[in-house]
């Protein structure tokens, strides 16, 4: 692949990420691991991303944004969305999307996903164990246009900071998002300018990614590969919860069934399908070793199996607010389980949850990894 292609997006990323970092005012509130940044080529495939875990989060939010306002976007527009069931993780993460137009007169896409420090719900940053709904948790934003050609709409925007109890650090950092999204769609049409076939040469890109993939999914065994995690406690409910996973290598492809996980919580310890199949995809990569950037062109090599009475498999109104930690954990527990009963060679990645300048009231059971209540009174 021509080098200075490849760098034009490389260098994109490398300026998104610390930028938003440097500019928002929630720093200390938030999770910066979950921040994500991506680029879709004209059919909307993300086509590179800096946070693999979030690539299929990334892809569906701006599927459903496409679907959602179809030809009526223009350059200038940013669209956000924090819906978890619309390809989202949870409330606390807002997506936003800019089109940028190339030439041949059609539109590619930058995204990003930031945390905020509180959209409303039971308890600050919406992280509350006992939320037995997603409204528990936050408002819910369906993709709306938080600027139209370039023009802020104060309206999107009020929206937010009124169902905040933070409505500055949320207006700082949705300006963070807003400034890193329209520099970054500068920095693109200026690199295009350089490098007009950018886009048809990341696709090559992507098919010898998907053909080294395709050798790598040779490697696993005939026979199943079945994986469970350790008990994950819900401070609703009296039974722990377990993710169970099977590997089935079936022609040139690769079956994640998570048949036999746990039912869905009363509580926050929920996943969504696209948070669940991000996480699950992510990890077969990781664990592998592969250095592959985006799962673009490659996720029909993977088929994900989740019922739909499961916890790693949402269904609206239950809340998701903890999808990102111990049910990702979970996930991969399951996985590194299943993997370590072959000959494959891989390698353990486990996120860390964060330790927040604030307490999280669980239960006090025991298990419960979050403050005892009876310690708050």
């Amino acid at each position: 692949m021509n080098s200075n292609n490849s760098s034009i997006i490389s260098d994109l990323l490398q300026f998104m990420r610390p930028n938003l970092l440097k500019s928002i005012g929630s720093l200390a509130l938030i999770d910066p691991q979950q921040i994500a940044c991506g680029v879709t080529d004209s059919e909307g495939r993300l086509i590179a991303c800096d946070n693999l875990t979030r690539n299929g989060n990334l892809q569906d939010t701006c599927e459903i944004i496409r679907q959602y306002f179809g030809e009526n976007m223009h350059r200038g527009d940013i669209v956000i969305t924090n819906d978890p069931y619309s390809g989202g993780t949870r409330i606390q993460d807002l997506f936003g999307l800019t089109p940028v137009e190339i030439p041949g007169n059609q539109m590619v896409y930058i995204l990003a996903s930031l945390p905020l420090p509180d959209l409303g719900g039971m308890a600050l940053g919406g992280n509350y164990p006992k939320a037995q709904e997603i409204w528990a948790e936050g408002v819910r934003v369906t993709p709306v246009k938080l600027c139209r050609r370039g023009v802020l709409q104060t309206d999107a925007l009020t929206m937010l900071t009124l169902n905040s109890r933070l409505p500055h650090l949320v207006e700082n950092d949705a300006g963070s998002l807003r400034s890193t999204l329209e520099e970054s769609a500068l920095r693109l049409l200026e690199g295009l300018k350089k490098f007009p076939g950018l886009f048809p040469e990341f696709q090559k890109e992507i098919e010898l990614k998907r053909n080294y993939l395709q050798e790598r999914i040779q490697d696993f065994p005939q026979e199943a590969l079945q994986g469970t995690s350790e008990s994950i406690h819900q401070c609703l409910g009296d039974f722990d919860l377990s993710v169970k996973v099977k590997l089935s290598k079936k022609d040139k492809t690769l079956e994640l069934d998570f048949t036999g996980s746990s039912e869905q919580s009363l509580g926050f310890i929920n996943s969504t399908a696209s948070t669940t199949s991000s996480v699950a995809i992510s990890g077969i990569i990781h664990a592998l070793g592969i250095d592959i950037g985006s799962t673009s062109g490659i996720t029909d090599l993977f088929e994900i199996k989740m019922p739909e009475n499961s916890f790693l498999n949402a269904q609206l109104p239950v809340s998701v607010g903890w999808s990102v930690y111990q049910p990702t954990i979970g996930i991969l527990q399951a996985i590194y389980s299943a993997l370590g009963k072959s000959n494959l060679q891989y390698e353990e990645v486990f996120p860390k949850p964060p330790e927040f300048p604030f307490r999280i009231k669980g239960c006090g059971e025991r298990g419960c990894t979050f403050t005892s209540e009876d310690l708050l009174k």
